[in-house]
């Protein structure tokens, strides 16, 4: 299966704003072999709700490290798995070493954020447009047209308080495939894990191009 990562994101979001010290965190990751590029230390962020904040930008090799004080998160961002795994887990090593014994209590939560483009072996309009739902059928009754199916979406289920804003689960999961609006020839992967430790990020990061591609296979695999 052909397959491009356009994006892997893992990253630590911290309970409290401003969790660590810039100059800290310099001293660390330059031990490590980061950089900060120049130049380019100070970039602008835009979150999924808009909202404007400056981080501080490191790179090793293609990965890019970012902290973002004001949000109180700290991530590896890139376009190889193994890259991004390996940036990782030395922020995590790093983050553990500056907040000692009470790194997994400032912990908020880890997450997995990823997009991955790829072509498996049917057209995605068709593999997909094949899963029948009721739910399809009756839209195109209301819309007065034949409809189909255009996406596959599955989400962990929410437990707890219903009207809790989903960005502030500690334990989500996430994943939807759908036909690349500019080439409906590739299928374009969307990918959420997060989790309230950092553990089971570090080992997903590595797993994301198998766990891709078994989604696909199933899902052509169910309609051959």
């Amino acid at each position: 299966m052909k397959m491009i990562v356009e994006l892997e994101k893992a990253t630590l979001a911290f309970k409290a704003l401003f969790p660590l010290l810039d100059t800290d965190l310099d001293r660390e990751l330059d031990s490590r072999g980061f950089a900060i590029p120049s130049p380019g230390r100070n970039v602008l962020r835009v979150s999924q709700d808009g909202r404007e904040t400056v981080a501080i930008r490191w790179t090793k090799g293609d990965t890019e490290v970012f902290y973002d004080p004001g949000r109180a998160m700290l991530s590896s961002e890139g376009r190889s798995p193994q890259q991004v795994a390996e940036a990782f887990g030395e922020l995590c090593d790093v983050a553990q070493s500056l907040l000692g014994g009470t790194f997994d209590a400032q912990l908020k939560w880890s997450e997995l954020n990823a997009v991955v483009r790829s072509a498996g072996t049917k057209q995605p309009l068709t593999s997909i447009g094949a899963h029948a739902d009721p739910l399809i059928a009756s839209i195109g009754n209301l819309l007065g047209a034949k409809t189909q199916r255009f996406s596959v979406t599955a989400c962990s289920p929410v437990t707890g308080d219903a009207l809790r804003p989903l960005t502030e689960l500690e334990d989500w999961s996430f994943v939807s495939v759908e036909p690349l609006i500019a080439n409906p020839g590739y299928y374009l992967t969307r990918v959420v894990i997060r989790r309230s430790t950092a553990k089971p990020i570090a080992e997903f990061t590595l797993k994301l191009e198998n766990f891709t591609q078994s989604v696909i296979s199933h899902l052509e695999k169910d309609h051959q």
